[in-house]
């Protein structure tokens, strides 16, 4: 049977650095990390998870809390999912899936939350663990794309497409990635000298984005969504008024599977999720063994140049 000690030799390195790197990943260097974790695929070392979390008074379990309906959701949480889940399996760590926040905390380490409204972050302070959030807020850890400078990109690249009256179509919530997207539009313009216009639906009905059909829309016109299922249905409005991209453009934000069901497939702002997914992971296991200071991050979406913008003039 393959032991630590085997893995510290194959490694050339101790057997402390093995145990840290299995128990204290944060104290580790990635180059110390990659030489154990090399060594353990090699020698098909399986740590005892029973054993270690005994010793360590861990469950060795990771519990996501997603509040929001799954079935209506989009996608990119199963994206995010992967990253923790990719994280957390070279770790020796469970992950549970849960939606109630009645859940039993006593049963797992940490907890990542997705989907939070800002009517839930009482809720969340009350929980008793170790936690962070899919999503930028102001109180507690977590990861999120760069709202605000994603869309402010995406409305600059547009202006560079030659693209002379832009107009924005957003979300009328009151949640923190809303407002920021809508931020990054304002800044653009603001820096482009440009008119424009803004709109806003709910994203909750059918039909809401129906007053494009009836309005006299300028040619030479491109529309920054703030999601690609709205830069979808804008794209199939426009395309009755004239040619995309010549006629009009349309960039959306999030870059998942919605962004290539169109017949034109779809210039988009492409969120990084899996390594958001990691780097939550990552964040709240340094909480639960090292409880360091507010450590957030945005990272920055990719900006994918598709069918729906024409190329830079």
């Amino acid at each position: 049977m393959t032991t630590l000690r085997d893995v510290a030799k194959k490694a050339n390195v101790s057997q402390m650095t093995v145990s840290r790197v299995f128990n204290h990943p944060e104290t580790v260097s990635d180059e110390l990390k990659e030489l154990v974790f090399s060594a353990v695929k090699e020698l098909n070392y399986h740590p005892n998870a029973s054993a270690k979390a005994l010793k360590n008074k861990k469950t060795q379990v990771i519990k996501v809390l997603i509040l929001e309906n799954i079935s209506s959701a989009e996608p990119y949480y199963m994206r995010v999912l992967a990253g923790i889940t990719k994280k957390l399996d070279t770790l020796q760590y469970s992950l549970q899936l849960s939606s109630q926040f009645d859940l039993d905390i006593d049963t797992c380490d940490g907890l990542i939350v997705m989907g939070a409204k800002n009517t839930d972050h009482r809720k969340l302070a009350k929980l008793d663990k170790p936690l962070v959030l899919f999503g930028e807020n102001p109180y507690f850890d977590s990861a999120d794309t760069d709202n605000q400078k994603d869309i402010y990109q995406a409305t600059i690249y547009a202006a560079h497409c030659g693209y002379e009256h832009l107009y924005y179509i957003g979300l009328d919530h009151l949640e923190t990635f809303a407002k920021k997207r809508r931020s990054g539009y304002e800044q653009a313009i603001s820096h482009l000298n440009k008119n424009s216009q803004i709109f806003t639906i709910s994203g909750a009905h059918d039909g809401e984005l129906d007053f494009l059909k009836c309005l006299p829309l300028k040619k030479n016109s491109a529309f920054i969504c703030a999601t690609d299922k709205i830069a979808l249905e804008v794209s199939s409005i426009l395309e009755t008024k004239g040619v995309l991209p010549d006629d009009f453009g349309v960039i959306g934000h999030d870059g998942i599977l919605l962004d290539k069901l169109f017949d034109h497939h779809l210039t988009t702002m492409a969120q990084n999720f899996e390594l958001m997914g990691t780097y939550l992971a990552e964040m709240l296991l340094a909480k639960i063994y090292t409880k360091p200071l507010l450590n957030s991050r945005l990272f920055p979406a990719d900006l994918l140049v598709r069918q729906t913008t024409r190329p830079l003039r």
